[in-house]
């Protein structure tokens, strides 16, 4: 499916994009193997996200980083979620959730899909912190 947006190019131009392939491209390298200049990005995201928690909470030194992980990446693709819906409304929206399910399904990922919270999207944004804290405890 593509579809145009307002801002999306180089000095706010107008530009097409194919649904499918963005969200291929942005899950694959900013949630899935975010890999910059052959570092494991995600990895040091989930060493200092449980180090930050841990400094505000030593109970939280309980939970390993690859616990953290298993409920932060459905977060983010939660977050990405939201993001779209204000981006784009209606069928767009609706094609890049059946999209995500599609992905998730073909990589292998269902864990992620089924770790979604798919009716609290609009109000993630006030609780996704508390959620993962509540989720992991």
């Amino acid at each position: 499916m593509t579809l145009k947006g307002k801002g999306m190019g180089i000095f706010s131009r107008k530009q097409s994009i194919n649904l499918e392939n963005f969200c291929r491209d942005f899950y694959e390298q900013n949630i899935l193997n975010p890999i910059i200049q052959g570092i494991d990005a995600g990895a040091v995201y989930f060493d200092t996200v449980r180090e930050t928690i841990i400094e505000a909470d030593q109970s939280f030194s309980k939970i390993s980083t690859e616990k953290l992980a298993t409920h932060v990446v459905p977060l983010r693709f939660e977050l990405f979620a939201l993001a779209w819906m204000h981006k784009f409304v209606g069928k767009f929206a609706i094609a890049q959730s059946i999209f995500t399910k599609q992905y998730l399904h073909e990589k292998g990922r269902d864990d992620i899909w089924n770790g979604m919270d798919h009716e609290s999207i609009p109000f993630l944004v006030e609780t996704s912190m508390a959620h993962l804290y509540y989720r992991l405890h």
